[in-house]
């Protein structure tokens, strides 16, 4: 009856079957029946006005027979995924018979539904046949174990290179012996994520984008890396003694390909070591031309070779685990400070408040202002700095009086 009239099926969602029953067998054993008996059906022509509408099967508690709701807007929602046609199936010569299969019976004696049939089931076999045949290859593309991934799929989405050389890139990065910060900066350096004039000029108006520490070139990171005139004199200066201009690269692949070659580095010397160094210089001379873009001074190249020396030597402890275990504290000697302010044994405190010795204070301050560490000599310091009775602030001005 259903063929006769022309009316098609809606489906239904939330189950397959509307009606069930539990009978009785001897032994205990049940034995479950169900079938789908409670459906909805409509004209092609009410189909096509309503292509929205489908039917949901809901819950009973007391009824063997689960209702059934038409809703008008429920396919809005639904999310299954268009059938696409590959065309590399048309070059696999399997293709031509399973469309064949699929065509060659008649489905409807309607000529519109035998033609929607025909359509349907050739949709379903060819997508079986993609599974059975390709093994589902448009998630596997760039994955070496053959089976499906997030790295792989974000790969094809982003139109990226291989997966394996980007992985390999990764692993080398977070299982080197590098202290943490490091490695951020060498991930930061993967990813080009240092916001440099020249890339910032890719997508905003800017009128200069040469180096503001060189005024040069064009700012990019591996120029203030490897081209900028201060790099250039800290590799040279480094423990490594580097001279940039005998060393032919222009990008931040380039230079590791150049260095990870056992014969492009110094004898004893690996790669880790080199790397050290160069993430040492970026982080001085990004901090140095931060400084000069918000309008700071600059600092003395020897100040900033002997900070970024100290700085490598350290990193390099701590990736050779080089350091001895730390001491616990223990408090001085007694009488090894004293007289610092009047009422010290009075108040019974572990500190000078900023009010009785202001210069202890003005010589930390300065010492965090201009990064400081180690031996500090009177005569680097300014006068200001050693005033016991104001406090030391950055470029501000003394009047004294007449």
């Amino acid at each position: 009856m259903v063929a006769k009239t022309g009316v098609v099926d809606l489906g239904s969602h939330g189950g397959k079957f509307t009606w069930f029953q539990k009978s009785n067998i001897t032994g205990g054993v049940f034995r479950l029946k169900r079938a789908r008996l409670d459906k909805a059906l409509a004209s092609i022509d009410w189909r096509m006005l309503h292509p929205n509408a489908i039917t949901q099967v809901l819950s009973s508690a007391t009824s063997d027979h689960r209702p059934i709701l038409l809703d008008m807007d429920g396919g809005v929602n639904c999310r299954r995924t268009q059938f696409k046609y590959e065309l590399m199936w048309g070059h696999d010569p399997k293709c031509f018979w399973v469309v064949k299969n699929a065509w060659k019976d008649r489905l409807h004696h309607n000529p519109m539904l035998n033609f929607y049939c025909k359509l349907k089931k050739t949709r379903d076999q060819l997508s079986i046949w993609n599974k059975v045949h390709f093994k589902m290859l448009g998630h596997q593309l760039g994955d070496s174990s053959g089976e499906f991934s997030i790295r792989s799929t974000c790969r094809i989405v982003n139109g990226g290179g291989s997966v394996i050389q980007a992985e390999h890139r990764w692993k080398r990065i977070w299982k080197s012996t590098l202290h943490p910060r490091l490695k951020l900066l060498w991930w930061q350096l993967e990813r080009d994520a240092f916001q440099t004039r020249g890339k910032l000029a890719g997508f905003m108006e800017i009128t200069n984008d040469s180096c503001p520490v060189c005024g040069e070139e064009k700012e990019t990171i591996f120029h203030l890396l490897w081209q900028c005139t201060i790099a250039k004199a800290i590799w040279f200066n480094s423990p490594l003694g580097i001279r940039v201009d005998r060393v032919s690269v222009w990008d931040w692949k380039q230079w590791q390909e150049w260095f990870l070659d056992d014969c492009n580095r110094p004898p004893n010397i690996s790669f880790e070591d080199i790397l050290i160094v160069a993430l040492c210089v970026v982080e001085a001379v990004w901090r140095e031309r931060n400084s000069i873009v918000h309008g700071q001074t600059r600092s003395q190249i020897s100040q900033l070779i002997s900070r970024v020396n100290c700085k490598i030597q350290e990193h390099k402890y701590v990736a050779s685990n080089d350091i001895e275990d730390f001491c616990a504290w223990s408090p001085p000697p007694a009488r090894r400070f004293h007289k610092f302010c009047k009422n010290f044994k009075n108040w019974e405190i572990g500190h000078v408040p900023r009010n009785c010795n202001f210069m202890a204070h003005n010589i930390a301050k300065w010492a965090r202002q201009f990064r400081v560490t180690g031996l500090i000599r009177s005569t680097e310091l300014d006068k200001s700095v050693l005033d016991d009775y104001v406090e030391w602030k950055k470029h501000a001005v003394f009047f004294m009086a007449s």
